[in-house]
């Protein structure tokens, strides 16, 4: 499977009725989506900056699936209650 090369898309709206408009660019390789919001960028650089997310290694190859996010929910969870307990905190005597 080939890997799918990084691009970019710029997006401009306006802020309210104030006259003033707000900008942010995204970058996406169909999978995942950066996005950065500030001053304008030549569109030299950001297409160096696709370039240097090209060469990268797959850095979001590792995610924390429902099952993931879960299962390290519950261990926060049993380390507060040990925490508790070893206190004697919220009992009901």
């Amino acid at each position: 499977m080939s890997k799918q090369k990084w691009t970019y898309s710029t997006h401009t709206s306006a802020i309210a009725d104030t006259g003033d408009y707000d900008g942010c660019v995204q970058f996406t390789n169909g999978k995942d989506i950066l996005q950065s919001s500030g001053d304008e960028v030549e569109e030299e650089q950001l297409q160096k900056f696709c370039d240097l997310l090209d060469l990268m290694p797959d850095l979001w190859s590792h995610r924390c699936d429902n099952a993931e996010f879960e299962n390290a929910q519950l261990k926060l969870e049993i380390k507060r209650l040990q925490f508790m307990i070893k206190n004697g905190l919220g009992s009901n005597r």
